[in-house]
């Protein structure tokens, strides 16, 4: 009885530990979103690397300048045809706007 009367001890105050130092939880997490562009067009974000908390919806949005229309959104990380995109952040991610010249 003395020996699972300790065991449950021990094992309560390693679950206490565990959960206020967050062991397991990604709510702390952060992930960068990689944009780029080919062709001649401007994004929402901006080119460049950003930092977004795990969880976290990224609206894209590409606007072709004059002379060119925007393809997709591509690379490994997400594809679409449209100007507008959503992502959500649970890991690094790469994304390119692509725009060609009409």
């Amino acid at each position: 009885m003395r020996t699972i009367f300790r065991l449950s001890f021990v094992l309560c105050i390693l679950l206490c530990v565990l959960s206020v130092f967050g062991a397991g939880c990604n709510k702390n997490q952060n992930y960068t979103l990689t944009i780029a562009v080919t062709g001649n067009g401007t994004v929402v974000p901006e080119v460049g690397t950003h930092i977004y908390a795990a969880g976290t919806v990224v609206t894209l949005k590409a606007t072709p300048e004059a002379g060119y229309t925007f393809d997709s959104w591509s690379g490994p990380d997400g594809t679409s045809i449209s100007t507008k995109n959503t992502i959500v952040m649970d890991k690094k991610k790469l994304i390119t706007a692509v725009f060609s010249k009409l």
